[in-house]
């Protein structure tokens, strides 16, 4: 629509605050759900330079323990938390798929 920036965000931003979409969203189970998913999304973005190779040893590590953490906190809010330690399972397999002969790097 090559609406300006400051446009776009000030619809973002009504859209996001009409009291249709905040009655929905209120009525969710209370917290546990966005602040579950709220959990995963951080670990995902603290554990992604891991896969993508830009983090050193040590520094993969510690994100590694820190979005472990996240996850276990994200499965105390609700159940469905502990169903993404696969995302960090599964982004190590096909890192090690994808990486082949060089994964002696670690």
């Amino acid at each position: 629509m090559k609406l300006p920036a400051s446009w776009s965000t000030l619809l973002v931003a009504l859209f996001w605050a009409h009291p249709v979409h905040t009655e929905n969203v209120l009525y969710i189970v209370g917290r546990a759900d966005p602040l579950c998913c709220a959990l995963i999304l951080v670990a995902a973005l603290v554990y992604a330079p891991c896969v993508s190779g830009r983090a050193g040893f040590v520094c993969a590590v510690f994100r590694l323990v820190v979005s472990v953490l996240l996850l276990v906190a994200a499965g105390l809010c609700k159940e469905t938390g502990f169903c993404f330690f696969g995302l960090l399972a599964g982004w190590e397999i096909l890192r090690g798929l994808l990486a082949g002969p060089a994964l002696a790097q670690w």
